[in-house]
């Protein structure tokens, strides 16, 4: 398992068995001090959490390519005011909608030579 590092993005289960989305802030042993941006307890979003280490888990690098995660996580950091992060959220949406777009127009393009073979026979 890959160690945790401060802004890593995680998920985990609270005490009171809350589950949560959040961030890193910071490490103090084995334990992670977690922002929580996302939780069943709308109460603890905006708060910092201590976790021991073994309870939380990185959120994957496949789930953070989704359209939708990422404009989720763009707007998570415009409330942060975290212009680093914008700018590469920013970039990485661009380039999936580029990529979309893309497979779209092949797409598109694939059935109209298919339509067209069709209407010859």
């Amino acid at each position: 398992m890959k160690p945790l590092l401060i802004g890593d993005w995680v998920k985990g289960t609270s005490r009171n068995d809350e589950l949560f989305h959040g961030f890193i802030e910071s490490l103090e042993g084995q334990t992670g001090i977690v922002r929580i941006v996302q939780s069943d307890n709308h109460e603890l979003e905006g708060q910092s959490i201590k976790m021991p280490i073994t309870t939380i888990s990185i959120i994957q690098h496949s789930d953070l390519q989704q359209e939708g995660y990422l404009l989720n996580l763009i707007d998570i950091a415009l409330i942060e005011r975290d212009e680093e992060t914008f700018m590469k959220l920013t970039k990485k949406l661009n380039a999936i909608r580029k990529n979309n777009k893309e497979l779209v127009r092949v797409k598109n393009a694939t059935t109209a030579v298919s339509d067209r073979e069709l209407n010859r026979q």
